[in-house]
């Protein structure tokens, strides 16, 4: 038994000193995020040649860089930004995976599209890709007569573990005082902590649920929290999945086309209504 104590203190004693070296140590820290990430990073990743946006990285201080690809349209004036994440499953896929799309809805809308590659880590695990998508939007903030942005109007625009992270980064950027006009989050991964957002009064308004049409019970009880809360919700279900029509062009046909433009007429309508209400 004596071994055996001698052994789980020596133990703890080890895992304790590994888990301080990952939380204090950022260089340490640093490399194994980037080792986790990087698997999906390599799958996702265009050459820049073949990119659509404008490829960026954000430095931060004893942090590695963000990732970005910003697509502008033509325009003299400054226009409202949209900041965008990739759906996946936390651990997977990458903002080059969504070139086409947002290249495209910046044409479209007539808005800036900063489109951010956060690292892909299991969920819970760490804020680190939330901080990631907060100090992005704190830096165009900080920088938006270089880039000619207007940063009195910008959403957030999220896929399914991407509108998650957009809804914690959300949060985060209300704390030093920026403050979105809203965010839309098309089929979200959703737990505990949204719902207790809004059960909590701490969830920002107004929100756009773009939904797929299978049962989904936690969806329903998210958007029944967000209106006992007073928080202001369009919501628009469709009998397909909005990710599969919108970001995948080989899904074609009469039905696909027609899918494919119901949900972009929603989600232009949505933008337009949250940045010039």
């Amino acid at each position: 038994m004596l071994i055996i104590g001698i052994l789980a203190t020596v133990a703890l004693a080890f895992f304790g000193v590994a888990y301080s070296l990952l939380g204090y140590n950022m260089n340490l820290r640093n490399r194994v995020i980037e080792r986790i990430s990087q698997t999906a990073t390599d799958a996702g990743r265009k050459e820049e040649s073949l990119l659509k946006g404008r490829r960026l990285y954000i430095d931060r201080e004893e942090l590695r860089p963000v990732r970005v690809n910003l697509y502008q349209p033509d325009s003299e004036n400054k226009l409202p930004a949209v900041f965008v994440a990739h759906g996946g499953n936390f651990n997977d896929h990458d903002a080059d995976d969504i070139d086409d799309f947002c290249d495209r809805i910046a044409r479209e809308w007539q808005v800036n599209v900063i489109s951010i590659s956060y690292t892909k880590i299991k969920a819970h695990v760490t804020s680190y890709p939330q901080d990631e998508i907060r100090d992005t939007i704190l830096y165009f903030r900080d920088h938006k007569n270089e880039y000619n942005l207007d940063m009195k109007h910008f959403l957030l625009l999220g896929f399914e573990a991407g509108a998650y992270l957009s809804l914690i980064a959300h949060r985060s950027v209300l704390h030093v005082g920026v403050v979105p006009d809203g965010i839309i989050m098309i089929d979200p991964f959703i737990d505990y902590v949204a719902v207790s957002f809004a059960q909590a009064g701490l969830h920002p308004s107004p929100v756009g649920l773009l939904l797929s049409g299978r049962d989904t019970a936690l969806w329903d009880r998210y958007e029944y929290e967000l209106r006992q809360a007073d928080v202001y919700v369009l919501t628009r279900r469709m009998p397909f999945s909005p990710t599969e029509v919108l970001l995948n062009d080989d899904i074609t046909g009469e039905v696909a086309e027609r899918d494919r433009e119901h949900a972009m007429r929603w989600l232009k309508d949505t933008v337009d209504f949250f940045l010039h209400r």
